[in-house]
């Protein structure tokens, strides 16, 4: 993760940078998607099964799907982090502003 240094009252504090969680969180939607086209919704719990059932099958579905959500996050904020970001002046403060 990128990390601002931010110095208040003489303590540097590091701070996610703000560009770069507005540009992974606008893929997240996308590597949802993909996870979900893998290895569906989280599953229900089937009539007659028993807790421990149901959580062995929410514990490997979990595990299929955070790799497939994580694997995709990466590949396309590898594919995003190469194409220059994208700007926009913005019409109420008029500053420029990276999308």
């Amino acid at each position: 993760m990128l990390l601002k240094k931010v110095k208040m009252n003489k303590i540097t504090t590091l701070f996610p940078d703000a560009t770069y969680i507005r540009r992974r969180d606008k893929l997240i939607s996308s590597a949802e998607q993909h996870a979900n086209n893998l290895y569906g919704t989280k599953p229900k719990r089937i009539e007659g099964s028993s807790n421990k059932d149901h959580e062995q099958v929410l514990l490997a579905w979990g595990e299929k799907w955070n790799m497939a959500f994580h694997t995709e996050m990466n590949r396309l904020w590898n594919i995003k982090k190469k194409s220059p970001p994208s700007y926009c002046k913005c019409s109420i403060c008029g500053d420029i502003h990276v999308l």
